[in-house]
């Protein structure tokens, strides 16, 4: 079969130009020759690049004009044919070539030696090591910080984007129904999990950036633990988070079941976390600081976080396009020290967690945009405790 069909673009090659134009326009006004972009999710982002190799280290170098150039290796490449818009500007190396020796003789060949690249210096396959020899194989060029360039052009989302992300958090809000049905005394973590996979692949999720988290009883305070085969019992909190993808965009949100009466500390953290989450909603809308919504929903959790519960302070980050270990698309953050005023096209992941280290965990969340009017609910499901019978 020809590579020409198989499946390919997520999004029309008019789109994929647009978003490289708004980047040269930004390497223009910056002074830059070019932009080496080794961030895999940017690539991703300009090209349509996918691979679940995404951890290797791949260079697409972007000028002020013309097609993008992506340097691969030739193990990658028939990904990027099949999956990407360009055509002939995807520059294999062999599988055993030093990255950077490659790097360099196409920064050469594109007569860049000489010029001022900017470099995403927050890439984690544009390692110190790499970083180190990339300046040392190119003497005469001038390599300037440029991180966040293409971050802020996918700050705002496309009507498609939107769409992929309203398909994903409808699995993710069927996932959530089928792991709270699996909470059952005398079950395991790991139950709960699957019914959640089960139910998101099933319904047409790709590989996730997050497997589903399932976290329960005393675990449940730890942050960042998940399910190991731990037993359900009966006052048990299980702390779940999942968060289902299309077309590389995830739309995460948390909730929180009890297996029967809750008790009074776990009660008060789960009405802290949804009011400081529905006070989220309330107040997002274009114009607005993110601080402002941070200080607003900061309110309904100062008591108990007073109490010296775990409390991380982010009230919501930027989602959208990911590979695994991380579904942020940017460092935008609804948070008491923000910048960062909402527009229409922006999405975020709007959690609040309370924890107790070793006792207990809540939490709850949502993926929300920002419209023209206000903000959507992309998630769906009963923002409340679950109480499941014994």
């Amino acid at each position: 079969m020809s590579l020409s069909l198989l499946p390919s673009l997520s999004f029309s090659t008019d789109e994929y130009r647009a978003r490289v134009a708004a980047v040269q326009h930004r390497i223009a006004e910056a002074g830059l020759d070019a932009l080496l972009c080794h961030s895999f999710p940017n690539i991703c982002y300009l090209t349509g690049f996918e691979t679940v190799g995404a951890h290797k280290y791949f260079m697409l170098v972007i000028r002020p004009e013309g097609e993008p150039s992506l340097l691969t290796q030739d193990f990658e490449a028939h990904n990027g044919r099949i999956s990407s818009w360009l055509t002939d500007t995807i520059v294999p190396h062999s599988l055993w070539d030093d990255p950077i020796d490659a790097s360099r003789d196409l920064l050469c060949l594109l007569k860049l030696e000489h010029g001022r690249l900017g470099v995403e210096m927050d890439a984690t396959t544009l390692t110190p090591d790499r970083y180190r020899r990339l300046c040392a194989a190119l003497p005469d060029a001038t390599l300037i910080d440029a991180s966040g360039t293409v971050e802020d052009v996918r700050l705002i989302k496309s009507p498609t984007e939107l769409g992929y992300i309203r398909r994903a958090a409808y699995l993710s809000s069927t996932g959530m129904a089928a792991a709270i049905d699996a909470v059952v005394e005398g079950g395991t973590d790991n139950d709960v999990a699957r019914a959640s996979y089960d139910v998101m692949i099933g319904g047409g999720s790709e590989y996730m950036c997050y497997a589903p988290i399932v976290t329960v009883g005393p675990r449940s305070g730890i942050p960042h633990s998940t399910h190991r085969r731990i037993t359900l019992r009966h006052g048990d909190p299980v702390f779940i988070e999942v968060g289902a993808c299309i077309a590389r965009y995830s739309a995460p949100m948390m909730r929180t079941a009890v297996i029967g009466p809750p008790s009074d500390q776990v009660r008060r953290m789960a009405d802290a976390c949804i009011a400081s989450v529905e006070t989220m909603i309330q107040q997002i809308r274009p114009g607005i600081a993110a601080r402002e919504v941070a200080l607003e929903s900061r309110r309904c959790v100062a008591d108990v976080v007073a109490k010296g519960l775990i409390w991380h302070g982010y009230y919501g980050y930027t989602i959208g396009l990911g590979f695994p270990p991380e579904w942020s698309d940017g460092p935008g953050a609804i948070a008491e020290n923000s910048d960062l005023v909402l527009r229409p096209g922006m999405v975020f992941h709007c959690s609040t967690s309370l924890r107790q280290a070793g006792v207990c965990g809540v939490a709850f969340s949502e993926t929300i945009a920002v419209t023209e009017t206000g903000c959507e609910v992309m998630t769906q499901g009963t923002r409340e405790l679950v109480v499941k019978d014994t």
